[in-house]
């Protein structure tokens, strides 16, 4: 769940991903509290998706904290914090929102720099998977009487689960296999025959489901008049 600080924000400024800032001092150490947290899987639709989470660090001095500046390992992560003085047992609060952009293990940290003492790391991990699921770029498709067509369906995710189809009655399908794009992109086709109706439209749909996965429903439309035309369709 994300959560916004308001009252103080920090500027934020980059530090090289990976590098530590200059160590200072031990009052870094007053400041107790989670420091680190892995989200483990993630699973994202898209490549502008974010995670957010906020650390509480106490200070368990006698002395207030000054925090001086908020920096982060790299450009994926943004941190704000909720004062700049942290008064003796009293806790700041550190809003930390990673960007996640591609698949794979992430991690960044947000430095608190402080006025005097070591800097102070809150870090957020997670393991980004794309999120399974199936699409057609295909709405509804148009062919002729007794005729065939072709419909793409994509799965994104790790191997796919085999295809379930259902059809309206008087029409066909035929599955075929799931083939790879890439790691976590699949592509496999249902081709659709239409009834053979005399003189007439004929309207229909196609359904299919893949696991778990949400079922996706193309509608399917026939007509005599079509007979000697290509398939056409609907994105």
């Amino acid at each position: 769940m994300r959560q916004w600080i308001v009252p103080f924000v920090v500027l934020l400024s980059l530090v090289a991903c990976g590098e530590r800032p200059a160590a200072t001092g031990r009052t870094g150490d007053l400041l107790r509290g989670e420091r680190a947290l892995d989200l483990g899987d993630v699973a994202i639709k898209s490549v502008d998706e974010h995670v957010a989470h906020v650390f509480h660090l106490l200070n368990t001095g006698d002395l207030p904290v000054q925090i001086a500046d908020v920096k982060s390992s790299c450009g994926c992560l943004k941190a704000s914090v909720d004062r700049a003085t942290i008064e003796p047992s009293q806790s700041v609060a550190v809003t930390v929102d990673m960007a996640l952009s591609s698949t794979g293990k992430r991690s960044a940290s947000a430095w608190l720099i402080l006025e005097e003492g070591d800097p102070v790391e809150c870090r957020l991990s997670a393991n980004v998977v794309a999120l399974e699921r199936m699409v057609s770029p295909w709405e509804r498709a148009m062919i002729g009487a007794g005729g065939r067509v072709d419909v793409p369906l994509l799965a994104i995710g790790p191997s796919p689960a085999p295809l379930e189809a259902r059809v309206a009655d008087g029409w066909t399908a035929e599955l075929g296999p799931w083939r790879p794009v890439t790691e976590e992109v699949w592509r496999a086709v249902v081709t659709v025959t239409a009834p053979n109706s005399m003189g007439q439209s004929t309207y229909g749909f196609l359904r299919v489901k893949c696991g778990d996965t949400p079922p996706i429903k193309v509608g399917l439309w026939a007509s005599p008049e079509w007979a000697m035309q290509p398939p056409s369709y609907d994105r």
